[in-house]
């Protein structure tokens, strides 16, 4: 990381960044992007294969660069989607390109962060990921707040493109403060051969949290899976879910969750929407109660436009179990134990499908935010 960032960040900011994902070392990285506020703080990349940049920057290097600017979001979807597109229209877009170019394969992550340091701050982003053909890529997003603030707003735009046979796992990790709003509008294209998976993990107090990807599977025999691990602490509301049209034949969609009521609102929304043959969907939500009050609601939908589909749902909510938690007392655990061993296992990053090293990586940074959480 530049020195004069470094410098701008506290050792409470950069433990702070470590929690979500983001090495200030860069180690075992492909490369790196960061924002912080509203001005790029980091931007580079240890491979010829991957560019990045400020947007801005890439929108003045390539004339085609704003073809792909809201093709995928409407800037009318709703009032969040205008804000951003008013405020790029009268002060310029705040962003990253990224562009991972054809036959890349990288074993390491690339991480990006979107960091608000100001009180009450509006961090209005637009994100641009090109994945070209025959490429294997992970990135890991951590989006966070200070630790000494309390309030603010993040609204970030991302629209990705992911070329043919190509594979991209996006690991997204937020922290955030109990006065924050978040409002991520994501858009996902997905060609023949390919796959995307999209992780979404959030263990702290937001005021709300809300998330609707959409992936649109144009090639045949794409897929996309769509996870997230959820605690709501109470005050909070985590509104997310994703939707997958299966717009090919032999095209896949999976969304899975997982949420964890500590008093908080967790609705967990999805929807599959086939409209080609030799398709497959599944919609699959468990949540668990830690303590009295809060909610969680499954709300899945399914929409088979043509005869030959397999779509499926399947839902579970309730309090831990009992008998598991007897079982694991009689086996000389405290209850506090116990139940904490209950939620590792039900917060499982296996479900997320990553490559070996970056589970493990994951699995740290979960536990990390479980021990603040918890």
């Amino acid at each position: 990381m530049d020195e004069k960032v470094n410098k701008r960040l506290s050792d409470a900011d950069l433990e702070k960044l470590e929690r979500v994902g983001f090495d200030p070392a860069a180690k075992e990285r492909t490369g790196s992007f960061m924002i912080v506020n509203d001005e790029v703080a980091e931007s580079s990349s240890k491979f010829e294969g991957v560019e990045v940049l400020g947007l801005p920057a890439a929108l003045k290097k390539y004339d085609w660069a704003k073809d792909y600017l809201w093709s995928l979001v409407e800037p009318e979807k709703d009032k969040f989607t205008k804000l951003v597109w008013q405020r790029e229209q009268e002060k310029g877009v705040v962003g990253q390109w990224l562009r991972v170019k054809k036959g890349t394969i990288s074993k390491e992550p690339f991480q990006s962060c979107f960091f608000i340091k100001i009180e009450r701050f509006l961090q209005a982003i637009h994100n641009i990921i090109i994945v070209e053909d025959d490429v294997e890529f992970h990135i890991i997003s951590g989006c966070a707040i200070a630790s000494y603030l309390n309030a603010g707003m993040h609204i970030g735009i991302t629209e990705i493109f992911i070329g043919k046979n190509s594979t991209l796992s996006y690991t997204m990790i937020h922290d955030w403060a109990p006065q924050v709003e978040v409002r991520p509008r994501t858009g996902v294209k997905v060609e023949a051969g390919s796959k995307f998976i999209s992780n979404y993990i959030s263990l702290r107090q937001t005021k709300m949290t809300e998330s609707y990807p959409t992936a649109w599977l144009i090639g045949e025999g794409a897929s996309a899976k769509f996870s997230t691990l959820i605690l709501s602490p109470e005050g909070s509301t985590y509104d997310l879910g994703s939707r997958i049209y299966l717009a090919a034949p032999n095209t896949s969609g999976e969304s899975i969750s997982r949420n964890i009521s500590k008093g908080g609102v967790a609705i967990s929304r999805g929807h599959i929407i086939a409209n080609a043959p030799n398709t497959r969907g599944h919609i699959e939500c468990n949540g668990l109660f830690l303590s009295e009050g809060g909610m969680i609601d499954a709300i899945p939908e399914l929409t088979a436009n043509v005869p030959d589909t397999d779509l499926s749902h399947e839902a579970a909510l309730g309090r831990i179990d009992e008998e598991k938690l007897e079982y694991l007392m009689a086996r000389g655990l405290s209850r506090d134990e116990a139940t904490q061993l209950i939620i590792k296992g039900f917060l499982d990053v296996g479900i997320l499908g990553l490559p070996p090293k970056l589970e493990e990586e994951v699995k740290r940074n979960l536990e990390i935010m479980e021990q603040a959480a918890l």
